[in-house]
């Protein structure tokens, strides 16, 4: 059977056709990747912990002044900015706060230094906790899955960062259920989406001109280095609309009470040639900002457990 092109899957979302756009993936030119030409998920804590880049101290660690500037002023276009933002405007110091996913914790550790009762978690507690605790203060990092049932004690607030991205629609019902079971009575949860919406121009930006850029470094490289190159291609989670992931959330008993965008141009920096045109054309960067309103990286949600 004859596979479409590109250019009629794309034809054929904008038509809302049915069309597979969940899929989030990543395209990687590799030198290795002959015998490897896919790649899922990460599955793992290891997985996703060498896919960030490790969890290790490292000389940011001398001062929290060094820490905040590496990990927190100047991370992945000043997304944990954004959500510091949100996280203040719906955390109060009072409550009992669980975070889901901390990883290194640099969020949490923000809102520790000003006084917010946060208890971190991870499927395993990360190398670098030592250190945090020598340079921030005793605080709590708990080994917990969220997947495998509710938090060993109830919360006033969960929060859950740069997380969900990573769930199916079966382990995402599971995250709000377990959720919404750690939480006290109207006890409220705060996530972030992860990614940008399932809509016809994130599949546009990240299906194809993504991967056909990526094919076009595999060309650039072979010719420059001289090596055989091919495209590794990286389950790299899920996208998905707002009304997907607030209806996930009210059968777990909540109910949306706050939700904000940030980032619109993010995605489109992406791309070599698209973050060229943002830096260096004003006219460009205006375009493709109010077209980014589309696709926002930041999409960030309050949710409230009925009764």
């Amino acid at each position: 059977m004859k596979r479409p092109t590109p250019r009629k899957l794309f034809l054929g979302c904008l038509r809302k056709k049915t069309i597979d756009m969940r899929k989030w993936y990543k395209f990687i030119p590799d030198e290795t990747a002959f015998k490897r030409g896919y790649i899922e998920k990460d599955e793992s804590y290891l997985d996703h912990a060498q896919a960030m880049g490790g969890y290790a101290a490292d000389e940011a660690y001398r001062s929290k002044a060094d820490f905040f500037k590496k990990y927190f002023f100047n991370f992945q276009s000043s997304c944990l900015e954004y959500y510091d933002i949100f996280l203040k405007k719906y955390l109060k110091k009072t409550e009992g706060i669980l975070s889901v996913g901390s990883g290194r914790a640099v969020n949490e550790l923000r809102l520790i230094e000003e006084g917010y009762r946060i208890t971190c978690s991870d499927l395993a507690i990360v190398d670098s906790y030592k250190q945090a605790r020598s340079l921030f203060g005793d605080f709590k990092y708990l080994k917990y899955n969220v997947l495998e049932g509710p938090a060993p004690e109830k919360y006033d607030a969960v929060m859950a960062l740069s997380l969900i991205y990573l769930f199916n629609n079966w382990e995402l019902e599971r995250f709000f259920e377990n959720i919404s079971a750690s939480l006290k009575s109207r006890g409220h949860l705060i996530l972030d989406s992860a990614g940008s919406p399932d809509n016809s121009l994130s599949y546009f930006v990240h299906d194809i001109i993504l991967k056909y850029e990526a094919k076009l470094k595999c060309v650039i490289k072979q010719i420059s280095e001289r090596k055989r190159y091919k495209i590794v291609t990286k389950k790299f989670g899920y996208r998905r609309k707002d009304e997907e992931i607030i209806d996930a959330a009210s059968k777990a008993n909540f109910e949306l009470t706050g939700c904000e965008r940030y980032a619109y141009l993010t995605d489109f920096k992406r791309s070599c040639i698209l973050r060229g045109m943002i830096q260096y054309c004003p006219f460009c960067k205006n375009v493709l900002g109010y077209f980014g309103k589309r696709i926002p990286y930041i999409r960030m949600f309050n949710f409230r457990k009925r009764g």
